[in-house]
């Protein structure tokens, strides 16, 4: 049994159905504007039968990698081991077959330890690198050192001064972090004459490493500082590009680094006594000559002298002598010749 008149049913339609006309008139279809998203193209790195992986220098700026070793961490499938943070050894091991079977090459000569056999990435600073790249086997090319075949996969470091005809440019700055972090550096590059092409770089880094630590132990715990992680390095470079006129290069290079580190010891309570010091002091000379006779045939001399000096003290370590101070060297010398010749379009001899 209807309570209201039929009637107020209708009036009540009627008027819902004028104000629904009223919304929808002021509803308007607007067409909106063609809008263009450009960009650059990102470059394929996957082009080869063997992939590779490549980080360029408006890369290594952006991320927050001092050495080529912390650089090395955004490669996919890489692992770096690091013992011991800023100024710590950094290996670097590709799809997990170890440090030794990875070579290093550094401006395409390869980098050699025969101490360890890993070669330590935290002492190449990446502040000015143009590249570096990861190949899972055999580099690009063909004119390659023999050393360069014989491992698993390959970190290549190339500078900034691989570059050849680059203008006049120099580049000089500072960086400051937490517990005492300093790092400072130069750079120079210029062309005396067309044909030549010198640069200079220098980096010094410095830090107390006394981070703040909370002991755990059961119901004791306790608040302190990491002590004797310090470290004072300095790495300097000095690079020669001679083009001559026969389309032949010439690249010279002298390259240094000398360190101090602490090594801190093991946190135990009520013990925070930690003495360990290590000094590395190691450079090397390398050249490297590459003439192209004509389209089918070229020519590539490397050669590198490099010596490694290590000293290890901890005076508490105990013996009748008042505790241990090892010295290490090593000097090695290394020469290099390939040659290739195209035979047609697609085979060549190396």
């Amino acid at each position: 049994m209807l309570k209201r008149p039929i009637v107020y049913y209708f009036l009540f339609g009627m008027m819902a159905a004028s104000s629904l006309s009223m919304v929808r008139g002021q509803d308007s279809t607007r067409l909106l504007k063609r809008i263009v998203v450009s960009g650059l193209k990102q470059t394929n790195f996957y082009q080869r039968t063997v992939p590779s992986q490549s980080l360029n220098k408006q890369l290594l700026q952006q991320l927050n990698a001092p050495s080529a070793g912390d650089a090395a961490r955004f490669f996919s499938g890489v692992q770096v081991k690091d013992y011991g943070g800023t100024g710590g050894l950094k290996t670097v091991s590709i799809r997990s077959l170890g440090a030794a079977q990875t070579g290093v090459m550094y401006d395409g000569i390869t980098i050699a330890d025969a101490q360890s056999g890993q070669v330590d990435l935290g002492r190449y600073s990446s502040t000015f690198l143009q590249s570096i790249d990861v190949y899972q086997a055999n580099m690009p090319g063909t004119l390659l050192p023999a050393r360069a075949f014989s491992s698993a996969s390959i970190l290549s470091i190339n500078t900034q001064a691989s570059q050849y005809d680059k203008p006049t440019t120099w580049q000089t700055g500072i960086r400051s972090g937490s517990f005492g972090y300093l790092d400072a550096f130069a750079g120079a590059h210029f062309e005396p004459y067309n044909g030549l092409a010198i640069s200079a770089t220098v980096e010094g880094v410095s830090s107390d490493g006394d981070y703040p630590v909370t002991i755990e132990n059961g119901n004791l715990s306790g608040k302190a500082k990491r002590n004797n992680g310090s470290i004072k390095s300095l790495q300097a470079e000095l690079n020669m590009n001679r083009k001559f006129r026969d389309s032949s290069l010439l690249q010279l290079k002298a390259w240094g680094y000398d360190s101090k580190r602490g090594l801190p010891g093991a946190i135990i309570f009520f013990n925070d006594r930690s003495v360990q010091q290590l000094w590395n002091t190691d450079y090397f000379l390398q050249g490297k000559y590459k003439k192209e006779f004509n389209q089918a045939t070229s020519l590539q001399l490397l050669g590198k002298f490099n010596h490694n000096y290590t000293r290890y003290a901890d005076p508490d370590f105990l013996n009748n002598s008042g505790g241990l101070d090892d010295r290490y060297r090593q000097s090695e010398s290394y020469l290099s010749a390939s040659l290739t010749q195209k035979l047609d379009r697609y085979i060549s001899v190396d």
